[in-house]
């Protein structure tokens, strides 16, 4: 107002703009994220456990998406027409701060404490917001004449110990202070009761490993050890190759021992307390492409079992690696599969298992794993999660170019069909998927050296064009 009162409306029109394209701005951005949450967590695992079927799920969940914006600019409108004149910005605010430090207790204690349990978070969580809520928004409620004021004066059910801006006798403070002292109050206590009282479960000591003993190794001088039945270093570069090839592997290496005056065996092997160094160097190369726990785990677990049936699996699922750039969802599950590879359970266990995390994580109806019987030249079922069908998850497939899973073993090129309806030339894989109701499916060849020894087939009856390019890439 003061360049209009001025004479210099320009300004004023100047500024009127800037403030309208900053409000604008956070209004957009505040929406479409609030969106993107509400879609990913609340309505798409409603449509996949409903198994909701659609024409085209990409248009589907764009137009819920928009819907979901809608919705939330239009309740912020109503929020600020019903409570707005009553609270001033800043007091928005506050309430908004002192609500996100609730997450700070477990935040904090996940980090640096290693009884921290999930369930004393949860229930601390759970507990501060709720005094959150009685001591802020109860007297916004009241201000903005929704509420009597019965409850500011006299407390819930006439109790005085638990009026909203006094609970427990506490006077004194602002209601700023008050809330944070007392939200922080039962939901640390929460916490910390909880966590002593019960024990971490396996997991979440797995957890805590991770972030709370994270520095234990590079802050303390790693002392001189031994590694029983010491590898060769052709050992070393043969794990890098499968998940990193070999070309990358061997510049690994050469890198390495260039930078080192060392001693090589006539095995090729170092000496024995040299090993310890090449295996952090190794475990650091993978970590580049699979995660530094999960590369932890498979340099463990490969040297345990080198010479056993165990290498196989090594084979069979090495060729699995992920870029800098992937997303959070890929490397969560690259890392829980290298846990299954490395875990040392029998061959069919490790098969069993890795289809169980396929359908955990992305609600397949049916997921198989076929490897090639070379007695009959045909690929036969090894293991099978989901929906069962006697002709269709349990059967064989033979070796031709006229079914889907033939040619991806013989082409030894993926397959992906986000639509059942366009698959003209297979006339023999397209009766059988319309007979069991399969809306999208998707062919990857399982490969040894190279070369294919199986088919991973992955099934949806709820939904086409779910198979996106990322999952293409974590899938193949």
């Amino acid at each position: 107002s003061l360049p209009l009162q001025t004479g210099h409306n320009w300004l004023g029109l100047f500024a009127f703009v800037g403030g309208l394209s900053a409000a604008a701005g956070m209004v957009m951005i505040s929406s479409v994220a609030l969106a993107t949450m509400v879609l990913n967590q609340l309505i798409t695992p409603l449509i996949l456990k409903f198994r909701i079927v659609v024409d085209n799920y990409y248009v589907v969940l764009l137009n819920l998406k928009r819907l979901t914006i809608f919705v939330i600019v239009f309740l912020g409108y109503l929020f600020y027409r019903a409570i707005g004149d009553s609270y001033a910005l800043v007091n928005m605010g506050l309430i908004s701060f002192i609500a996100a430090t609730q997450f700070a207790p477990g935040l904090i204690g996940g980090l640096y404490w290693r009884r921290a349990t999930r369930k004393g978070a949860a229930v601390g969580l759970i507990l501060g917001f709720l005094v959150w809520f009685y001591t802020l928004i109860i007297p916004s409620f009241v201000r903005s004449g929704w509420l009597h004021s019965a409850i500011l004066e006299e407390g819930l059910f006439g109790i005085r110990l638990l009026r909203p801006l006094e609970l427990f006798g506490l006077s004194g403070f602002d209601i700023w202070s008050h809330s944070l002292f007392w939200t922080l109050f039962f939901n640390i206590g929460a916490f910390l009761t909880l966590s002593l009282l019960t024990s971490p479960d396996e997991r979440e000591q797995e957890q805590a490993e991770k972030f709370v003993g994270v520095y234990t190794g590079s802050l303390l001088p790693k002392a001189k050890q031994r590694i029983s039945k010491a590898p060769s270093i052709v050992e070393f570069v043969d794990l890098m190759s499968k998940f990193i090839g070999e070309k990358q592997a061997h510049a690994a290496i050469a890198e390495y021992l260039g930078d080192r005056e060392m001693t090589i065996d006539q095995r090729g092997s170092l000496s024995e307390y040299e090993l310890p160094n090449l295996k952090r160097f190794t475990e650091r190369t993978l970590a580049g492409s699979v995660g530094a726990a999960a590369a932890s785990i498979i340099v463990e677990n490969y040297l345990s079992t080198r010479g056993s049936r165990m290498e196989e699996v090594f084979d069979i699922f090495g060729s699995v690696t992920l870029s800098r750039t992937s997303s959070r969802e890929q490397l969560s599950v690259l890392y829980e599969a290298a846990r299954v590879v490395a875990s040392g359970a029998p061959l069919q266990t490790i098969f069993d298992n890795i289809l169980d995390l396929l359908i955990q994580q992305f609600k397949f109806d049916l997921v198989v794993i076929r490897m090639l019987d070379p007695a009959t030249m045909t690929l036969t079922v090894r293991s099978q999660r989901g929906m069962s069908s006697e002709h269709f998850g349990q059967s064989a497939r033979k070796l031709t170019m006229d079914t889907a899973i033939g040619e991806v073993f013989l082409t030894n090129h993926p397959m992906v069909v986000n639509d059942t309806d366009e698959l003209k030339d297979k006339p023999e894989t397209s009766q059988i998927v319309h007979r069991e109701g399969i809306l999208s499916f998707a062919h990857a060849p399982i490969t040894m050296e190279g070369e294919p020894i199986g088919v991973l087939s992955a099934f949806s009856k709820s939904a086409k064009g779910i198979f996106t390019d990322e999952f293409v890439e974590l899938f193949t």
